[in-house]
């Protein structure tokens, strides 16, 4: 099938004629219906042209479809003769490389588990995990293992810190306690040796104002023993008896009156 453009008919150089007299024709008279005409041929004769271009187009881009088509179908019969052998061999290739990779792997196994074990944060991990891991992997996962054990030991320091700080709290707060107790006992002790000793003066206190009061009851008996003493005296001098005499007590004085006779009427 021939795919060449030029076979486009007519040519760039004959359009270009039929645009080149179309562009000579010009109406000075619209009203010319001779001139009118002459505009109509030109524009019909640059459609038909048009027309025929675009057909032609067409044409060629159906056989150009259809030897696409043709072309696409070919290359898939061609490949599927090759792509079966090329994916086996491409197979081997990665199975091989796979195989290499692997021994490389397993040779540097050991060092790998030692550099893990290394870290003391008591991970286990299997080696068939360890065998899927490249260097960069390996390196990642090495990296993450060791910052993952500083964090925690970063943890364990900065709760030991806390720890020894709430004891230090702790101690602190307990002997103030104990302070506080010991000054509290002190004034209990103060309390109690001054509430004794107020009791010991009351007591005192007691004692001597009974001791007063007994030595005034004392007197005032002896007080009243002497002025019973000097009114039984005072009676005697006056040969007091309870027939002749009439006593009148106004409670500051007491008079004392004498019958001296009787007469009957």
């Amino acid at each position: 099938m021939d795919m060449n453009i030029e076979k486009f008919d007519p040519t760039t150089s004959e359009l270009n004629t039929l645009v080149e007299k179309s562009q000579l024709v010009t109406v000075t008279d619209i009203n010319d219906t001779k001139q009118m005409k002459v505009v109509t041929a030109a524009r019909i004769e640059l459609k038909n042209a048009r027309v025929s271009i675009t057909k032609k187009g067409k044409e060629l881009r159906d056989d150009a479809n259809k030897f696409a088509k043709a072309v696409i179908a070919k290359e898939k019969e061609l490949i599927a003769i090759l792509t079966p052998e090329e994916t086996r061999l491409s197979e081997l290739e990665e199975k091989v490389k796979d195989q290499i990779i692997m021994e490389e792997r397993t040779k540097v196994l050991p060092t790998r588990k030692t550099q893990l074990t290394n870290i003391g944060d008591s991970v286990e991990v299997q080696d068939e995990y360890l065998l899927t891991l490249d260097n960069d992997s390996f390196n990642t996962y090495y990296n993450e293992r060791v910052d993952a054990k500083k964090e925690l030991e970063a943890a364990q320091e900065r709760e030991e810190t806390e720890r020894l700080e709430r004891e230090k709290e702790m101690v602190k707060r307990e002997e103030k306690a104990r302070k506080e107790e010991q000054e509290k006992a002190e004034i209990r002790i103060k309390e109690e040796a001054a509430r004794v000793e107020r009791e010991a003066q009351e007591k005192v206190e007691k004692v001597e104002r009974e001791k007063e009061r007994e030595a005034a009851r004392v007197k005032e008996e002896q007080e009243n023993l002497e002025k019973d003493n000097k009114y039984k005296t005072w009676l005697t001098s006056h040969k007091y008896d309870t027939i002749n005499f009439k006593i009148v007590d106004n409670g500051e004085t007491v008079a004392l009156y004498k019958l001296v006779d009787t007469f009957k009427k």
